[in-house]
């Protein structure tokens, strides 16, 4: 009897962790289709000049994040319902892209914030950041900040939200580039034509390496006004 208890313990265990199985996910504003094909061509030119770069568009898409973080699987339908709740209310965004940076290993082209994509970003966080687990780590590289008062509005964040990245900290970008071996000046210097474009549809997908987000894993697609 003893051991058939034991046995039944071990199972709900089991069955416990596969049902909470930890995902990050990020709901990002799609980019129209001539938006996306200009990111695409500056991810060639980039992969030409800096060979080593990890970020590879055949397997994720070009998105500009509004809110990334980690939900168990259990969360997941809580999430999309979430999101599918508040969409009729959210509008589409006007954007106008920046200027490139180099952060660190990355590399991306800013996004010129508006009241819009601020607004965006800032409903989608207090939709669903009740969901996030709240076990996540703060990332490393929020503690590798050197503005002491940046950093620690960071984990603040972190430890509310699940994002360091919400609120007063809402950076929007594409990132194009990721490299810890070639040197990245150089990409500065390509061509980023002035570019303007309509945002309509927000998507929440799967996340990969260096905050990708992976191609068809979108789990909630959900058109603007």
């Amino acid at each position: 009897r003893g051991r058939m208890r034991c046995f039944v313990l071990l199972a709900a265990l089991a069955l416990l962790v596969r049902l909470s199985v930890q995902d990050t996910y990020d709901m990002h504003l799609q980019l129209p289709a001539d938006a996306a094909a200009l990111m695409m061509d500056l991810s060639d030119q980039i992969h030409a000049t800096c060979p080593h770069d990890e970020i590879n568009f055949t397997v994720s898409i070009p998105h500009i994040t509004l809110y990334q973080t980690d939900f168990t699987s259990d969360k997941l339908a809580a999430v999309v319902d979430a999101l599918a709740a508040i969409a009729p209310s959210l509008k589409s965004c006007d954007v106008e892209m920046d200027t490139p940076e180099i952060s660190g290993q990355y590399f991306m082209w800013n996004v010129k914030n508006s009241p819009c994509l601020q607004a965006l970003s800032d409903a989608i966080v207090n939709a669903t950041y009740v969901y996030h687990d709240p076990n996540m780590k703060v990332p490393s590289w929020v503690w590798q900040q050197t503005d002491k008062e940046k950093r620690n509005e960071m984990v603040k964040y972190c430890k509310i939200y699940g994002s360091p990245g919400v609120f007063d900290m809402f950076a929007p970008h594409v990132t194009l580039g990721w490299n810890e071996v070639d040197d990245m000046t150089p990409l500065l210097s390509l061509n980023y034509p002035a570019t303007k474009f309509h945002g309509d549809t927000v998507g929440c997908g799967l996340v990969g390496i260096h905050g990708t987000v992976l191609r068809g894993t979108d789990i909630g697609v959900y058109p603007l006004n």
